[in-house]
């Protein structure tokens, strides 16, 4: 599924339009932080085509990763678009390891906490929910058996 840029983006605002309303937290360590629903990862070669991507795909050198979605704080809600997602960070509590891991991106502007995929782009964040699951299990392994977590303790 491709879309030009306009199609892509139509209806979104830009990222510098966002005020400070919209953050839910600046942190003397990451900057600005913000929730993100409703979002899909495209990713564009030539700025005028973009496709649905993982958030995997940032290695890649050939492609730039942009994200739109709903920015949220409370009642308030935007659409938005990010040009340039530079980083993505997973987050997790190993002491609440019932929570889900959050997935955050990076943009040069602010963090964003992504909350729920669109739904037109669920289908492609799949495979990435799968292994944020996967982590979680696997925490919650080594969590438990801190003193014999071993290669096979993991794999049984």
């Amino acid at each position: 599924l491709q879309f030009n840029f306009q199609n892509a983006f139509f209806d979104y605002l830009a990222e510098e339009t966002i005020t400070n309303v919209y953050n839910y937290e600046v942190s003397n360590d990451f900057g600005i932080l913000r929730n993100l629903d409703k979002f899909s990862i495209l990713a564009t070669k030539d700025y005028q085509q973009y496709y649905f991507a993982s958030l995997e795909d940032i290695s890649e050198s050939t492609i730039v990763l942009a994200a739109r979605g709903e920015v949220t704080k409370g009642s308030y809600k935007k659409l938005v678009k990010l040009d340039s997602v530079v980083e993505w960070s997973i987050e997790w509590n190993l002491e609440a390891l019932d929570q889900e891991p959050s997935l955050w991106i990076k943009t040069s502007t602010a963090w964003y906490k992504l909350l729920l995929p669109a739904t037109d782009y669920a289908t492609t964040f799949e495979p990435l929910k799968k292994k944020l699951h996967i982590l979680k299990k696997i925490s919650r392994i080594v969590y438990n058996n801190k003193s014999k977590t071993d290669y096979d303790t993991i794999i049984q």
